[in-house]
């Protein structure tokens, strides 16, 4: 694999909000995806599956108990949105 483009030094990246699903199954199956290799950053790479959080995704209403975390976690329910959309 190619090593990643390094951003030039003095210049700040702005991170994205982003959500990433874990599906788990016992004793040891976890769901991952593989990335085409032909991407630019993390082109071949294992991952789980998630996306960027959308504009919209802050409108959509999670279904009841779907966003059972503590009151104190600070992302929102777009966060469960994006990452299952």
């Amino acid at each position: 694999m190619s090593e990643p483009s390094r951003k030039p030094a003095g210049r700040a990246v702005v991170p994205l909000d982003a959500s990433s699903i874990v599906l788990a199954r016992a004793p040891f199956d976890v769901y991952m995806m593989q990335r085409p290799q032909n991407l630019a950053f993390a082109g071949g790479y294992y991952v789980f599956p998630g996306g960027s959080v959308d504009p919209d995704d802050r409108d959509v209403e999670p279904p009841a108990g779907a966003w059972d975390v503590p009151a104190s976690w600070e992302a929102g329910p777009e966060f469960a949105v994006a990452a299952v959309r």
